[in-house]
């Protein structure tokens, strides 16, 4: 299963995440990446070396990490039957961070840290951005 949120403009390939997914069989898989308001999305901590997500805080008001989970998930055919046992969260809401703790609990929960540009289009200044990332793409291969 792989879901990407609709209003995100990501510049990395992501073909090497999903084929290092299918090797990976069993689990979930997520992209993140660094930035400096991460208060507005699902924080991600680690283990001291660094490889390991060992903690997962949707829009916390003081985060651990600056890197957040992007809105790139790809979830082994479980992901079914496990969201259907989710509760809702505080905010009132089905939460995807809650999916992805059974995942980082049993140890499954793997990570591609983004390298290139990645945008949340969803403000009218970042889809003003998005749209100026895009346009000079194009711009420049011509």
């Amino acid at each position: 299963v792989v879901l990407i949120l609709g209003d995100n403009i990501y510049e990395d390939d992501m073909s090497e995440a999903v084929e290092d997914f299918v090797k990976q069989k069993r689990g979930a898989k997520i992209a993140i990446k660094e930035v400096p308001d991460p208060e507005r999305f699902g924080v991600v901590d680690f283990s001291e070396d660094g490889s390991t997500i060992i903690d997962i805080e949707e829009k916390p008001k003081k985060p651990k990490t600056n890197f957040i989970i992007t809105g790139f998930y790809i979830c082994d055919n479980r992901a079914f039957d496990l969201t259907r046992e989710l509760k809702l969260s505080t905010r009132g809401e089905y939460e995807i961070t809650d999916l992805l703790k059974f995942y980082m609990n049993e140890g499954t929960l793997s990570h591609k840290k983004l390298e290139g540009e990645w945008i949340d289009a969803g403000t009218f200044d970042s889809l003003l951005e998005a749209n100026n990332f895009i346009a000079n793409k194009v711009k420049n291969q011509m």
